[in-house]
């Protein structure tokens, strides 16, 4: 009988020791790993300006880990940039700054540059405000950008039309989207943040950047934007297994 229970109880840790040495070993790989950090350097022109870090780590076998998000930023000096967790990077002020990077028992550091740091330059609608829209969901298909609309305020559908997307936002409504001598009492701000109700709940919050985005937009009279400085941004995709 003893015999028994000593092969059953065998057979129950004998899987548990294999994953714990699996384990050990596959950690051992990511502490020898080297560690890559893109882009190793950039310039970020005016305030609305921001840059995806993307933080990869290769073990000793070569094959490459996404550690962007399990990683540790720090910026010197302060003031200059700031970055989310998330290795997100904005402009907070005009200068030169370091980032340092932080993974798997290795470090990297990233220059950056701030140049144009203007608050006064004039936001661009399409370029400035249709995307914040459409990353947060406002204009798709199940909000604002289905084809009735929601609550009698409609989109273009992932802002395929910024013409549209602007009468609706600044001449619907009797102008009460969009309050310029008071933004923070605009409906486009109060709703969002939740300080109004909102039947698509939370969308951004009153101390982050798209808040502090859509308020300057207002605040500066709800400009249109040079048609001539409407970008279309160059985008590449690095993969990392």
């Amino acid at each position: 009988m003893q015999e028994q229970s000593l092969c059953a109880l065998v057979r129950h840790v004998a899987p548990v020791l294999a994953l714990l040495l699996a384990t050990n070993s596959l950690r051992a790989e990511a502490d020898s790993a080297s560690l890559t950090v893109t882009p190793p350097r950039f310039d970020l022109a005016g305030m609305q300006e921001g840059r995806q870090l993307v933080v990869t780590g290769q073990d000793a076998s070569g094959k490459q880990h996404d550690l962007t998000r399990h990683a540790r930023y720090s910026v010197a000096p302060s003031g200059i940039v700031r970055i989310t967790p998330e290795g997100y990077v904005r402009s907070a002020g005009k200068g030169e700054a370091t980032i340092t990077i932080e993974a798997d028992g290795h470090s990297s550091t990233v220059q950056v540059a701030v140049r144009d740091f203007d608050e006064t330059r004039p936001l661009h609608f399409a370029n400035d405000i249709v995307p914040l829209l459409t990353r947060h969901g406002c204009n798709a298909g199940g909000c604002h950008g289905k084809a009735s609309g929601q609550n009698g305020f409609k989109l273009s559908l992932f802002g395929f039309d910024p013409a549209f997307d602007y009468s609706a936002i600044v001449k619907e409504a009797r102008g009460r989207r969009v309050f310029p001598a008071a933004p923070d009492d605009s409906l486009l701000l109060t709703k969002p943040s939740g300080r109004a109700p909102h039947g698509g709940g939370r969308r951004i919050a009153p101390d982050g950047e798209e808040y502090r985005t859509l308020r300057r937009w207002i605040a500066q009279g709800m400009p249109v934007g040079d048609a001539g400085k409407s970008r279309r941004p160059r985008a590449s995709l690095t993969m990392a297994w």
